[in-house]
Parts: structure tokens; sequence; C-alpha cells
């Protein structure tokens, strides 16, 4: 029944307000207190008011090697392929902020990087 109250058309009246029932009201009513907030199913941290989601960071890090080397040395040479973890701080089309650690009292960010978007292979949002 209740789905089917929710579900009936409603009837048009005057100036094309909506009319609804006294038994719809009430209903809509309780539907709305039954409702709860969802909670975000990622991890994230909140300072002053603001939330931070945790991610992985898959990326591609620069290799330099300063001694001598054949060609087939050289061309086995290849980039890191790097994995970190942190929250992002903010992004830009051309720049990924991050930090790792924070100072629950004020806002104060430590172990911070700024990743060039061009070498970002991959952003993985962290599930809790």
């Amino acid at each position: 029944m209740v789905l089917q109250l929710l579900q009936t058309p409603s009837r048009v009246g005057e100036k094309g307000f909506v009319k609804k029932s006294p038994s719809e009201k009430r209903l809509w009513m309780v539907y709305g207190m039954m409702r709860r907030n969802k909670k975000s199913k990622y991890k994230y941290a909140i300072i002053n008011k603001k939330r931070y989601y945790f991610y992985t960071v898959r990326w591609v890090d620069i290799c330099g090697d300063s001694g001598h080397a054949t060609k087939e040395e050289f061309d086995k040479f290849e980039p890191a392929y790097m994995v970190s973890h942190a929250y992002v701080y903010k992004r830009t089309s051309k720049y990924l902020y991050t930090f790792s650690s924070y100072d629950e009292k004020e806002e104060v960010f430590s172990d911070r990087n700024i990743f060039p978007i061009g070498c970002i292979v991959k952003l993985e949002k962290i599930l809790l």
C-alpha cells in the first residue's frame, strides 16, 4: 500500500499546483523522517570542517644513473613505478597536492607532496 501511494500520480489542481491527500502528506512526512543521511564509504579526515579523502596514488618517477652502460643495459633502463598513500589536499589541471600527516587541533599539514598530473598513472580512492 505504501508503494502504491508513493507511485500513484498526484492530482494537479488550480494554477498547476499538486494536490495531495492528507494520507499522502502523512506518508511523505514519515518517509522523510525515516531517511538517514548517507555516510561516505570512503576513508577521509576532517580538518577545520573540510573533508579530505584518502587515496592510493600510482605514479612514474624518473631514474638516473651517472655510470657507464652498454647499449643493452641502456635499453633495459626504465623509470620507477611508485605507489603513495595520502590524503588529497587539492587537485588542479597541472598538479595533485597531497599530505600524509596533520594536526588534529590546528590546520597544519605534514609529509606533503606535489605530483605533476602527467606523472600520475592511477588515482584510487580508498574504501573504509
